[in-house]
C-alpha cells in the first residue's frame, strides 16, 4: 500500500525507540496499529457501499431503458400503421370479393343439381385403388 521496504521500517523504528522510549514504544505500536484497522475497515466499508450503489444506479437505467424500449414497442402496437391497414384493407377486400364468387358458383350449381336425378347428386365418388402388385410366386 505504501511502498515502505526493509530498510525504511528500521529506520522508523530506531526513530520510535530513539524518540518515545522502550516504555511507551509498544504502547505507540498497539495504538498506531488499532486506527490503522479502524482506517482500513473503514475505507474498506466505505468503497464497498460505493460500488454497491454505482451497481444499483447502472441497474437501474438498465431498467429504465427496458421500461422505455417496452414503452415505444407497446405504443407502436397499439397505433395501426399504414401498412397494417392497408394490409387488412386487402384482405377484407379479398375476402368478400371470394365470398361473392362462392355465393354465385353455388348459385350457379344449384340449377344443375335440380336437372339431374337424385341418385346422381347424392352418389358418393368411388373410392380409387391403388394397383396391386403381382405375384411373383405364381411363374
Amino acid at each position: 500500500m505504501f511502498d515502505i521496504g526493509f530498510w525504511e521500517l528500521a529506520v522508523i523504528a530506531i526513530l520510535g525507540l530513539v524518540i518515545l522510549g522502550p516504555e511507551r514504544l509498544p504502547v505507540a505500536i498497539r495504538t498506531v496499529a488499532k486506527y490503522t484497522r479502524q482506517f482500513r475497515t473503514t475505507w474498506l466499508s466505505v468503497r464497498n457501499e460505493f460500488m454497491r450503489e454505482m451497481q444499483e444506479a447502472e441497474l437501474k437505467k438498465e431498467v429504465e431503458k427496458t421500461m422505455e424500449a417496452a414503452r415505444e414497442e407497446f405504443s407502436e402496437l397499439q397505433t395501426p400503421s399504414a401498412e397494417r391497414v392497408a394490409e387488412l384493407d386487402e384482405i377484407t377486400k379479398e375476402f368478400k370479393q371470394s365470398s361473392c364468387t362462392y355465393e354465385e358458383s353455388k348459385a350457379a350449381a344449384e340449377p344443375v343439381a335440380a336437372s339431374k336425378p337424385q341418385s346422381e347428386v347424392t352418389s358418393q365418388p368411388e373410392a380409387i385403388q391403388s394397383p396391386q402388385p403381382e405375384d411373383k410366386t405364381k411363374s
